[in-house]
């Protein structure tokens, strides 16, 4: 098989406002009353889950342990930190490829097309 690996990147101030977007976005859409069900129905039987960026940082919210204040910062930094993570694995781990601008990216043609 011929494998052609293409990454897609984004400039850090671009993906860092992608973030605080998302969070909000996800705040708004009812993260803490999610999490709140969740726990409900279990979630913290699942260590991997209840684990997961948004859901542990709420649950720690929920459980007194942060202010509704510091909620969004500490899910914003842990996300931050998550991304420099993936970002150096992908630089030591993969083979040399392909690094396209996500940003720039106008179609399928181009992600797909011959590099």
């Amino acid at each position: 098989w011929h494998v052609e690996l293409t990454c897609l990147e984004r400039a850090p101030a671009e993906l860092e406002q992608r973030i605080d977007e998302r969070v909000a976005a996800m705040l708004r859409s009812g993260l803490i009353e999610e999490v709140r069900r969740l726990r409900a129905v279990g979630l913290e039987r699942n260590p991997s889950a209840a684990a997961a960026i948004g859901y542990r940082e709420t649950l720690s919210l929920l459980d007194g342990a942060i202010t509704a204040d510091e909620l969004a910062p500490l899910i914003i930094r842990d996300t931050r930190r998550l991304v420099k993570k993936q970002r150096t694995w992908f630089r030591s781990q993969l083979p040399a490829h392909r690094v396209l601008d996500a940003s720039g990216l106008k179609d399928c043609d181009e992600l797909f097309g011959p590099a």
